[in-house]
């Protein structure tokens, strides 16, 4: 089982009060943010096995006074988190985000018939995934060519 370095990096924009946001990778939880920071960093170093993994966010607690609306309706303001940086062992992953389907996706309230793609930034309480596997650089290799 090899060490990794784990670093995600994500701004979180609020109304009324913060959300709750629940970083895991499988079933381990590396982080729970209340906090309320607008700009939020995670490093961690973690074993992993060398196999397939999933890194979730689970984004939590807002309600309507987290959403300002003008009088017909139209979101003036509202509570995000958008992910700045998703790097393991100093390689930038955010592309990756960006550019494919098949790594990542959000669950907006956790529901399977409500899925996301391409996303970064989330103003719904749901779930966000990332499917990579280790060791990282063959993963990546195997990926991107």
């Amino acid at each position: 089982m090899d060490k990794y370095d784990i670093r995600l990096e994500y701004d979180h924009q609020w109304i009324d009060h913060p959300l709750q946001i629940i970083t895991k990778i499988n079933h381990k939880v590396i982080q729970v943010d209340v906090s309320g920071h607008n700009n939020v960093v995670i490093n961690k170093r973690i074993p992993l096995e060398n196999k397939s993994h999933v890194m979730t966010m689970q984004i939590g607690n807002k309600n309507e006074a987290n959403t300002q609306v003008d009088r017909d309706g139209n979101i003036i303001k509202d509570t995000t988190i958008e992910l700045k940086s998703l790097q393991i062992n100093s390689i930038e992953l955010m592309p990756l985000l960006y550019h494919s389907e098949q790594f990542a996706g959000f669950y907006i309230n956790g529901q399977d018939d409500q899925y996301k793609t391409k996303m970064v930034n989330f103003g719904y309480n749901g779930i966000w995934e990332f499917k990579f596997e280790t060791p990282i650089y063959d993963w990546m290799l195997e990926h991107l060519f």
